[in-house]
């Protein structure tokens, strides 16, 4: 009896586990803040930019050194973090965001899936754009490769979060892809079936 109580009855799953599952390549994460702190110190810059599209060098820079508060290495990285953002502000694709009915950015997502147990996936969107004939999910990157092997290690990951978006929003997603921040370019789409 005491087994059949402490067994779980939801397994809780990232959708990069979920992506991981597949068998895809997986990059080493950076230590530092070439790595993933550096990369979240980016990702907060974007997803700032994109809800304040009116924000200057100045705002950037503040945000930044907020978020890199407590981590040295980091704050001396901040203005890198900054003219990364910048440069993608300044690409063709920030012309684009600013042109969706509606921006949403670092959604967090949660949804039940098939399994035994059953599982909770979740995740967070870095970008969902919505226009008039479906909405459009883009996922950053801030790794150092080139854009084809980030689309060979993530693009599964992406797919799962169109697969994940349609089902949360009942709505159709048009395109999804990988925007590499250090290229500033953005991969081809990806959105092809993944099964939750």
């Amino acid at each position: 009896t005491r087994s059949l109580l402490l067994a779980p009855t939801w397994a809780v799953q990232a959708v990069t586990e979920a992506d991981a599952r597949h068998g895809g390549p997986r990059l080493a994460d950076n230590v530092g803040p070439a790595g993933r702190d550096w990369g979240g110190l980016v990702h907060a810059l974007l997803q700032y930019a994109a809800l304040h599209p009116n924000c200057t060098r100045e705002d950037l820079e503040h945000r930044a050194m907020w978020h890199a508060r407590g981590n040295e290495a980091l704050g001396q990285l901040h203005q890198d973090a900054v003219a990364a953002v910048q440069s993608v502000m300044e690409a063709p694709f920030w012309s684009h965001l600013l042109a969706a009915e509606q921006r949403l950015a670092e959604v967090p997502i949660c949804l039940p899936a098939a399994g035994t147990p059953p599982a909770i996936v979740n995740g967070i969107i870095d970008l969902a754009l919505r226009f008039p004939d479906g909405w459009e999910i883009v996922d950053y990157k801030t790794d150092l490769v080139d854009i084809g092997q980030l689309t060979a290690i993530y693009a599964e990951q992406v797919r799962l979060y169109a697969d994940c978006w349609e089902k949360i929003t009942g709505e159709v997603v048009r395109f999804a892809g990988i925007y590499s921040v250090r290229m500033n370019a953005m991969s081809g789409k990806v959105l092809t079936a993944a099964a939750l």
